[in-house]
Parts: C-alpha cells; structure tokens; sequence
C-alpha cells in the first residue's frame, strides 16, 4: 500500500474578495504577502491611517448615539433615521473588534482545517476535487461586493446634490438628520461656529467608505467561510461515497476480505478525521461570528423596514436620496438572501451524510469497522447548521 501524501489546499483565491476589503482598513487577519516588500515606515504610516480612520468611525458612532438624547423634538421619522444609524454603525464597530481581538484564534481555525491533511492514495482523487473547489472565485460574492462598494458614491452624491440645492436657492446650508450623511450631534450652534460644521462633514464623508469596507468585507469573509463548510461536507460525502465502489469488489473472485477490510479501514479512518475537521470547523465559525451574525441580522431587518417607511411618508425626498434608499435596501436584502442561501446549503450537504453512510455495505466489513461507522453515523445525525 502507498505511504499517506501530506497536502495542503490553497484557499487564498478564494478568500481573495474578503482579504482585499478587510485589508485596506488592516482587519485581516494576516499579514499579506507585499508588506515584506513595503519599508518600515510606510507601514508604520498605514496603521496610523488606519487607527485614524477607526477612530472617526468611533467617533461618528458616539455623536449619532448622543443625537438620541439631544434631539428633544424628533418626529416618528427622524427617530426611525437616527435608530437605523445607530445599529448600523455600532455593529460595524462590533464587526471591527471581533476581527481584530480574534485574528488568532481565526488563523487557528484555517490553520487545523486546511492545513497538513494526510490524504491516502486511494482518496487522492477526492481530494484533488475539494482542493479544486476551495480554490474557485465565488464570482456571486465578488458580484454583492462591488454593488455594495458601488452604493457609495451615490450616498455621497445624493448628499451633495441637497447641498448644492441649498446654496443654489439662496439659503444657508443647514445640518440636519436628513442631508447629513449620518445623523450626528452637533456639540455647538453651527451658525456660531461654521468652520466646525464643514470639517466634521468633511470626516464625515470620510467615514462613509470605511463603514462600508466593513460591512461589506464582513459579509464576504462570512458567506465564504459557509462556503468552505459545505465544500467540507461535500468532500466528505464523496469519500463516503466511493467505500461503495469498494464494496463492489468484494464479490469478485479471488479478492480477500482482509484486504478489502483494510482497504475500507483506510478510507474510514480518513473519512472520520474529515468529519470531526468539519464539525469542528462549523462550530468554531459559529462561535466566533454567531453573535455579530444576529446583531447584523436584525440590523437589516431594521433597515428594510425604516427605509421603505423613509420612503413612504416622505415625498419631499431628492431624486438621488430615493434612488439611494432603493439602492440600499437592495443590498441590504441580497446580504440577507446570499447569507440564507449559503446557510441551507450546508445544512442540505450536512443532512446527506447520513445517507452517504446507511448507503455502504456495512455490514460485511470486520468488526472494528462496523464500530468505527457507527460512531460516525451518531455524531453526523446530530444538528449541525452555521
């Protein structure tokens, strides 16, 4: 029998649309491969940016909070505008301090389930079709990604052309929840202080990206971790399903049981180790994204209901303002579907596993055999979903 290849699979292409979106704001979780080639001080230049950048976001944050309880007279929609914000950029923050307090324990994650698999030689075509998957594009999320990065110049559009209004009638330019780009607290009279305004609307534009790299590059991080999960699954299914071509041989003449029963060991063994990496590999996902997961989860739902209701009661709204609040409930509901979509896919892989193992002639293997396939068949009926 031929030795075990130790092989890694390459998820890099893969996970390329999150590493780029996360990266510009230094939330991933790795160094990338050009900083080796970037001098010190550039380096040093970018983290500084970067913590700026964090910190406005921070700052952003808190002065929309404080807007809940300065703003006395706020009617039912400036409310539901304020509240939106609010959740929005306060899971934003959640989803920057989980990347960051976390990255090692997610490149512990990557590390023990894609790293050093010790594959037999009579898996090696199954493997080579898994690796083959984890190293595709998924061209739906590059898709999402850049309508969603699209979405924000026309925020920042449809803000300016209320402002341009503003001055092209003659009027002074007044900051209020509805032409800001976020609903913040102003800590003095603009009309007293007019240099202020304009350089926190200044920030404030600044902002605007970075929220939406996050966002964005959370989801993509997310959605293809779930893709990973089924592609784990769908592996494993595959390995199950080839013990059945082994099963064939055994009524040909000639064959022994011995080695047909270790040859089934072989592939057992490989198969349980495949499964308890999946297992482990969907728990420590829900584990360390679960909770910023539901936050974002109700946050859209929020979203999709404040805007259609924006949308609904206020017929004064700009062109551009309503073709951003369209826009935006769009993608809120694409996150949401390719989200839901990944999710049941999983959990439909998941459930053939089962079947993959009632499928195989165990009842002719040896003992130890039989043993090993039923304490798989126990740990594969239980719930599993991300």
């Amino acid at each position: 029998m031929e030795p075990d290849a130790i092989l890694t699979v390459d998820i890099s292409r893969l996970m390329l649309p999150a590493k780029f979106l996360l990266g510009k704001l230094n939330l991933w979780f790795e160094s990338s491969d050009c900083e080796a080639h970037i001098s010190r001080p550039c380096l040093i230049l970018r983290k500084v940016f970067t913590t700026f950048i964090l910190l406005c976001m921070t700052l952003f944050s808190l002065l929309t909070l404080a807007n809940i309880f300065t703003f006395e007279k706020k009617s039912l929609r400036e409310a539901t505008f304020v509240a939106v914000f609010v959740v929005r950029q306060f899971s934003s923050l959640q989803k920057c301090f989980i990347l960051k307090l976390r990255a090692q324990r997610i490149r512990k994650l990557f590390r023990d389930a894609f790293d050093c698999a010790r594959v037999p030689s009579m898996a090696q075509q199954e493997f080579d079709a898994f690796a083959a998957y984890c190293s595709k594009t998924q061209k739906l999320i590059v898709w999402v990604a850049v309508a969603a990065i699209a979405h924000g110049p026309i925020w920042i559009i449809s803000i300016f052309t209320i402002f341009t209004l503003a001055f092209y009638r003659g009027k002074a330019f007044q900051f209020s929840i509805t032409n800001f780009l976020t609903p913040v607290w102003l800590p003095s009279d603009q009309n007293q202080n007019p240099t202020a305004k304009y350089v926190l609307f200044g920030l404030n534009v600044l902002c605007v990206h970075p929220f939406l790299l996050v966002m964005v590059g959370f989801f993509a991080f997310y959605v293809l971790n779930a893709r990973l999960g089924l592609f784990m699954f769908k592996h494993l299914n595959a390995v199950l399903q080839s013990l059945q071509t082994i099963n064939i041989a055994e009524n040909l003449p000639g064959v022994k049981k011995e080695a047909l029963n270790e040859k089934v060991n072989v592939f057992l063994t490989y198969a349980v180790i495949n499964h308890n990496r999946s297992l482990a590999f969907i728990r420590e996902v829900n584990k360390i994204f679960g909770s910023t997961m539901l936050v974002d989860v109700w946050g859209i739902l929020l979203v999709q209901c404040s805007w259609i209701f924006l949308l609904a009661s206020t017929s004064s709204l700009p062109f551009l303002r309503q073709v951003d609040l369209v826009q935006n409930i769009l993608i809120m509901t694409s996150f949401l579907g390719v989200s839901c979509f990944a999710a049941s896919d999983i959990s439909d892989m998941v459930a053939m596993v089962p079947t993959s193992i009632e499928s195989t002639a165990w009842w002719t293997w040896n003992r130890d055999n039989q043993q090993t396939i039923q304490i798989m068949m126990v740990c594969s009926i239980q719930r599993t979903c991300i």
